[in-house]
């Protein structure tokens, strides 16, 4: 069927799971030539999914967040329900917290362990687009449809907005298959961000200023982006159809 497919690797690269417009989720087992294990029977209009190695969670159009899990392949229960579309789920690294984003103007973060404990961001002044929780956990990035990243700290009893960066990412809509997404480099000491003119800049989090930039590669606007695990390496997909890889050192376009 027409529309976008939504993707994540398990953290530990053994699996890939994909998501998408129709209601059949699919796991494929990396470095297999078997055909993929076929989840059925789930919601149609999946729109946002992330895994740790023993679970993975699932937004769709109607507003609920679904876990399942990869021991059994199995439907295990709904994490929460928004009265909007998902458009985002981003977990922290110990799995404990699900950050979720719909066309409302909050963020839940919710306890994957104890689905009763939830935190909220509720003072954006638009709907958040995309979210990234740093390496460590400490801080969630939102890119917000208003053209801003808000930066949070995680380290306090409720989230507590410490940056935004105006003028690093676009305005875009939820619904948009352009990125505006926020991708912290490996070691958390920097972040990525696809910008207008079809390029990603990199940023420091503590005032924003630009490292680095990676030009000129693509013809079309960037749709996703992803750091390799030691950071040598970016990697970017674009509306032009095109993959590329990128030496972080150089800047300059390997494959």
């Amino acid at each position: 069927p027409n529309g976008p497919t939504f993707l994540t690797y398990t953290p530990d690269g053994s699996k890939l799971i994909t998501v998408g417009s129709n209601n059949v989720i699919r796991v494929y087992q990396t470095g297999s030539d078997g055909e993929p294990t076929n989840i059925d029977d789930t919601l149609d209009n999946n729109t946002a999914i992330a895994a740790t190695n023993d679970i993975f969670l699932v937004g769709a159009e109607d507003g609920s967040v679904c876990v399942y899990s990869l021991e059994t392949y199995l439907y295990d229960h709904m994490l929460t329900r928004c009265t909007l579309p998902i458009r985002d789920i981003a977990l922290s690294p110990d799995g404990i917290w699900a950050a979720v984003s719909s066309d409302e103007l909050e963020v839940k973060i919710i306890n994957t362990r104890d689905m009763l404990i939830v935190l909220y961001i509720r003072d954006l002044p638009k709907p958040p687009k995309h979210l990234s929780f740093h390496p460590n956990g400490t801080h969630l990035a939102i890119s917000c449809t208003d053209g801003i990243v808000y930066l949070y700290s995680m380290s306090t009893e409720e989230p507590r907005l410490v940056n935004k960066f105006d003028g690093m990412i676009r305005r875009l809509e939820t619904e948009d298959e352009k990125s505006s997404k926020v991708v912290w480099y490996p070691d958390g000491r920097a972040f990525a961000a696809p910008t207008a003119t079809r390029d990603v800049q990199v940023y420091s989090p503590d005032d924003g200023q630009k490292q680095r930039t990676f030009s000129g590669g693509h013809m079309g606007d960037i749709t996703a982006l992803a750091w390799s695990p030691n950071g040598a390496l970016l990697a970017t997909a674009a509306s032009d159809r095109k993959i590329l890889i990128w030496e972080t050192k150089s800047q300059r376009i390997v494959a």
